[in-house]
């Protein structure tokens, strides 16, 4: 049965190559349902045999005993028990239990990720170690593969089976760090050594082809890790002709300012710009739009943390496990807008998504996982390679994550990586000479009583956790978008509890993807209106029970404008601009909720306190292009005479070089309008002004826009029927 449970743990090995099509999130979710699986079935396995083999038992126990006192299994365990904490006092604690399909974490997920991390550590020997690291390379090989055919068909940046290039150069450094491993343990099997030098060789050119800028620069930083040991503890290792390992880091480090100094003095060089990877490093500065964001995002997240603003419980443990979107909403910086429209749910830094989602405590308890990596390499006296190994992937990983977000694709080998570290440092530092582990002979009734409770109780709850929590979701995922990619409407009607019920964190993407499709056919489709109405009416029971997200509320405030447009009734006006001030109530500082407010209270024929509304957002935000162009088209929907702020503020917007959307027909009418309003007032300023625009967004009637902007520019203003 110890077999079984390897064969189990060796298995998320390949969790990166896994997609489940049939659901929201494809390349997340098929992922978390077979990470859950297996370690449900370990759970199982490792309990059964836990009760009826007395030998296993004792095993079981005695490396407890053992691992009990590694640093990094105290601070793993703490950090996992400080996030059952978080999500006891979360803001949403239903979120931060289940957590969300696109991200696949929450406390449920981390609790898998731990239970994966105890079973490999209490069961998995060196040998075992060794094939889990293999089996990595073979995955490794497999995603290096899929990288190629995909910028073969043109990708610039490839994700391969981890759909994104930011995880996939994540999950490189790990295979980079297996290759050491296996190429070091692997000294009597040739064709391993010689697989493992050429994983590690095809490891990191795939992460360049990835060109993510945070991996790229973990590898330097790993590297330096590799040459700061070797210094430290390579002297009396001999490499080749008498050179010690020593003087090889020394060259190293050498050869590292070399190429750097000649990278950063010929960066412009058209040579670099063909090189994948380095390319995006030569065209880096500090006012990318990806590094601003992140600097606003920290920003953000000091002030979610901050003591005076939401007191010491928030401080000391935090919003809760996947409750970063609310307190980021909450305290939402007006500058993130001028450079991304996106809803941020995590701070793109690991240590502030740890500090808002944890607390301090969950930070520090984090950061005790990192410095147990270091205390563990730099404890072991004289040089070990495997130590060296891991000082390169702890130095290169933590420094990855300091520019984005772990992901299920990089978590299981993270935490690998943690059990296999505290593995070497404890449990094989203390082996006796044989070899072979001492078991512990005698073990108190309670103590045994102990160990059946608490391996039976895990294996309960991964059980339960698996069928109720996860296999569920799956299958309402999947039946919902089975009956919505056959436009089956009837069936969802005929059977909405397959659907619907029992409510699971997946009913957020269900129920708002259901929503924004049936809306679309608000007049159009009079057989859908039973449908239509009870998409509404699903989507206000998700914000009875979750009413911390502000995307919920726009969602269905979005959708009462279309009915209400599609001429149901002004009073759904009133009732979208309910919901959108709901919106804004929780993210008081977004530009598009105030937006939708506006574009609300103008379709209700308030426009005067439109204008005010997008006034207001002018007072925080005057340089994102679309507060002008919302601002001048609701201005020209007012009429009157004085057209020249309505054409001031869109002129604003159209010459911003961020606004891209101008030659949409919205904007070609206004400058119609704006065509008709000038040349009656013979205004040539202004109407040479339209014309030259009309001549940009309007195409087709660019000649007609150059030839009347000659005549007035010889003061002619015949008369014209613009109708």
């Amino acid at each position: 049965m110890v077999f079984f449970i390897k064969l189990s743990l060796w298995a998320l090995a390949f969790v990166p190559l896994i997609i489940a099509e049939s659901v929201f999130f494809p390349f997340i979710f098929g992922k978390v349902v077979m990470i859950r699986v297996f370690v449900a079935l370990v759970s199982i396995l490792f309990a059964v045999h836990v009760i009826a083999n007395a030998d296993f038992r004792r095993g079981v126990y005695g490396r407890l005993k053992l691992v009990a006192k590694n640093p990094l299994f105290v601070t793993t365990t703490t950090f996992v028990a400080l996030s059952i904490v978080s999500t006891i006092f979360a803001t949403n604690p239903f979120r931060a239990f289940f957590g969300d399909v696109e991200r696949g974490e929450g406390l449920i997920g981390l609790l898998y990720f731990y239970g994966f991390f105890v079973y490999s550590l209490l069961v998995f020997e060196k040998k075992d170690w060794m094939w889990f690291f293999r089996l990595n390379l073979f995955t490794g090989a497999v995603l290096f593969t899929k990288a190629l055919v995909e910028i073969s068909e043109g990708s610039v940046r490839p994700g391969s089976f981890t759909g994104n290039p930011a995880f996939l150069g994540g999950y490189f450094l790990f295979v980079i760090f297996a290759a050491l491993a296996s190429f070091y343990y692997s000294k009597k099997e040739p064709i391993w050594k010689f697989f493992s030098a050429a994983m590690l060789l095809l490891g990191t050119i795939g992460l360049f082809l990835t060109q993510t800028r945070s991996a790229m620069a973990g590898l330097v930083v790993g590297v330096l890790a590799l040459v700061i040991y070797s210094a430290l503890h390579g002297k009396a290792i001999v490499m080749w002709k008498g050179f010690s390992l020593r003087t090889v880091a020394f060259a190293t480090l050498a050869a590292m300012v070399v190429v750097g100094s000649l990278f950063g003095t010929t960066k412009e060089s058209p040579l670099w710009q063909r090189v994948p990877g380095f390319n995006r490093i030569a065209n880096f500065t500090l006012m990318d739009a990806t590094v601003q964001t992140r600097l606003i995002s920290l920003g953000v997240s000091k002030n979610a943390i901050d003591p005076q603003k939401n007191g010491m419980q928030k401080f000391l443990i935090g919003w809760g496990p996947e409750n970063f979107g609310i307190a980021y909403n909450k305290y939402y910086n007006p500058e993130y807008y001028q450079y991304e429209h996106t809803w941020f749910d995590r701070a793109h830094n690991k240590l502030m998504d740890v500090a808002v989602m944890n607390g301090m405590l969950g930070l520090l308890a984090y950061m005790g996982m990192w410095v147990s990596v270091a205390w563990l390499v730099f404890r072991r006296k004289g040089f070990s390679f495997d130590m060296m190994a891991a000082l390169f992937f702890g130095g290169a990983f933590f420094f990855n994550l300091l520019f984005v977000f772990d992901q299920v694709s990089t978590i299981i080998p993270l935490f690998a990586f943690f059990a296999f570290l505290a593995y070497v440092s404890t449990v094989e530092d203390q082996l006796p000479a044989g070899g072979k582990e001492k078991k512990t002979q005698v073990m108190a009734g309670v103590r045994e009583y102990a160990t059946y409770g608490m391996f039976g109780a895990a294996g309960l709850f991964f059980t339960w956790a698996l069928i109720f929590w996860t296999i569920v979701p799956y299958s309402q995922m999947s039946t919902y978008l089975t009956a919505i990619g056959t436009k089956n409407a009837a069936g969802i009607l005929q059977n909405p509890e397959a659907i619907f019920e029992p409510y699971t964190f997946a009913q957020q993407d269900i129920r708002g993807h259901f929503l924004n499709v049936l809306t679309q056919y608000y007049g159009k489709e009079q057989q859908l209106t039973p449908l239509i109405d009870d998409s509404i009416r699903r989507m206000e029971e998700l914000i009875a029970k979750e009413p911390t997200n502000p995307r919920y509320f726009i969602m269905i405030a979005s959708a009462y404008d279309r009915r209400a447009r599609a001429g149901d009734g002004l009073e759904y006006f009133k009732k979208a601009e309910a919901y959108y001030r709901k919106a804004a109530e929780l993210a008081p500082m977004r530009q598009d909720v105030m937006y939708a407010i506006a574009f609300n209270l103008s379709f209700q024929g308030r426009v005067d306190e439109a204008i005010a509304v997008l006034r207001t957002v002018l007072t925080v935000d005057d340089v994102s292009p679309e507060t002008h162009y919302f601002l001048g088209a609701i201005l020209t929907e007012k009429g009157g005479g004085d057209y020249r702020e309505a054409l001031k503020e869109m002129e604003i917007a159209m010459s911003s070089p961020t606004y891209i959307n101008f030659k949409d027909e919205q904007t070609v009418n206004i400058y119609q309008l704006f065509l008709k309003r000038t040349y009656a007032a013979r205004d040539s300023e202004n109407f040479l002004i339209v014309a030259k625009r009309l001549e940009i967004v309007d195409p087709p009637q660019a000649e007609m826009a150059r030839q009347m902007g000659d005549m007035v520019r010889k003061g002619q203003w015949p008369a014209i029927n613009f109708d």
